[in-house]
C-alpha cells in the first residue's frame, strides 16, 4: 500500500510539473522567448530559456506493474481555435473553468489605454491541476489553482494483477500487464534538439517548435597579447561557436594601428583578424566586437606591442 500510494504522489507531481512545463512552452511561444541551454537528466530534460527561467519536462513512466494496479493518466494537451488563442484539453476536450469557459493557456491581453496606448500586461491563461480522488479511483481536475475539483470521469487505476495462493507462504500472483505511458505530457521521444531550434511532439502528437540560440563567442588560441616587429602584417586565428542568428565580427586599432575582421570559415567556425603595426614602436588595444542577429554585442580586447 506504501509502495502504491509514493506511486501516485510521485505520478501526482510529475504530471502537474508537466502541465505546468506545457504552459510555459505555450507562454515561451507567444513572448517570442528563446532557448540557450539543453540538459539531459535521468527524469527528464532542463531548458534554459533566454530570460534565465527553467523549464523542466519529466518523461513520464510507464504505469505500474498489475500486483499494484496500473496507474493511467489523462491526455492533457493544447489546442488552437479559431479566435488565435491557445486552449487546453484533456482526451482531445476542452478543459473548462468553473463557469463553464475554455480555459486558455496562453495570456490574456491587456486592454487598450486612452489616446490609443497599449493597455499593460493581461493575466496569465490558468494552468489546470490534476489530483487522484482516493474515494473513487478516478483523476480529478482544479480550473482555480486546486481551490475546487471536478472528476473528470477517467479511472486512475487499471485491473490488477491475479493475487497467489493463500498461505503464510503463499507464492505472488503473475505480474499483470504494463500500464500505458503515463505522467508525461510528451509523446516517447518527443524531444529533438537540434541546432536552431528544438521541437516538442506532444503526447496527441501536436508540435512545439522552439528557436534554440547558443550565444556567440570567440576565442583566440594564440591568446589576447601579441609582439609584432614594426610595419608587420599579422592573422591572429580564432575560433568561433554558437548558433542562432547571423554574427557579425568589426574590429578596429589604436595608435596607428590598423585591423580588419577577415572572412569566416562558417563550416570550420574558423576566421582571423587582419592586424597591421605602424612604422615605430607603439603599444595599443585592438577592439574586437561581436554581434549576434539581435543586435547584441561582446567585446574582447586584443593587446599588441611593436618593437
Amino acid at each position: 500500500m506504501r509502495k502504491q500510494l509514493l506511486a501516485i504522489e510521485n505520478l501526482q507531481y510529475e504530471l502537474n510539473v508537466n502541465i505546468s512545463a506545457l504552459a510555459s512552452l505555450v507562454e515561451a511561444l507567444n513572448s517570442n522567448k528563446y532557448i540557450v541551454t539543453v540538459t539531459e537528466t535521468l527524469r527528464g530534460y532542463e531548458f534554459g530559456m533566454n530570460d534565465g527561467s527553467i523549464i523542466r519536462i519529466y518523461h513520464g513512466e510507464k504505469g505500474m506493474k498489475g500486483e499494484d494496479g496500473e496507474l493511467k493518466v489523462p491526455l492533457i494537451s493544447v489546442r488552437d481555435s479559431s479566435d488565435g488563442h491557445v486552449y487546453w484539453t484533456m482526451d482531445g476536450r476542452f478543459v473548462r473553468d468553473g463557469a463553464g469557459n475554455c480555459m486558455r493557456a496562453d495570456g490574456i491581453k491587456g486592454a487598450t489605454g486612452d489616446k490609443g496606448e497599449q493597455g499593460g500586461q493581461g493575466a496569465p491563461g490558468g494552468i489546470p491541476r490534476m489530483q487522484i480522488d482516493m474515494v473513487s479511483g478516478m483523476w480529478e481536475i482544479s480550473s482555480d489553482n486546486g481551490k475546487t475539483w471536478e472528476l473528470t470521469g477517467v479511472k486512475a487505476s487499471g485491473k490488477k494483477g491475479e493475487i497467489g495462493d493463500t498461505g503464510p507462504d503463499g507464492p505472488d500472483g503473475p505480474t499483470g500487464e504494463k500500464g500505458e505511458w503515463g505522467g508525461g505530457i510528451l509523446a516517447p521521444h518527443g524531444v529533438e534538439v537540434q541546432n536552431g531550434y528544438v521541437e516538442f511532439t506532444l503526447q496527441d502528437n501536436k508540435k512545439i517548435r522552439l528557436p534554440r540560440i547558443l550565444p556567440w563567442r570567440l576565442v583566440f588560441p594564440g591568446g589576447m597579447d601579441y609582439e609584432m616587429r614594426t610595419g608587420e602584417a599579422k592573422q591572429i586565428p580564432f575560433v568561433i561557436s554558437g548558433f542562432g542568428g547571423t554574427p557579425s565580427i568589426y574590429a578596429v586599432g589604436d595608435n596607428g594601428w590598423l585591423a580588419e575582421a577577415g572572412p569566416v570559415d562558417e563550416q570550420a567556425g574558423e576566421g582571423f583578424i587582419g592586424v597591421v603595426s605602424p612604422a615605430c614602436e607603439s603599444v595599443a588595444t585592438v577592439l574586437v566586437l561581436l554581434t549576434n542577429g539581435e543586435g547584441k554585442c561582446t567585446t574582447y580586447f586584443l593587446h599588441v606591442v611593436s618593437r
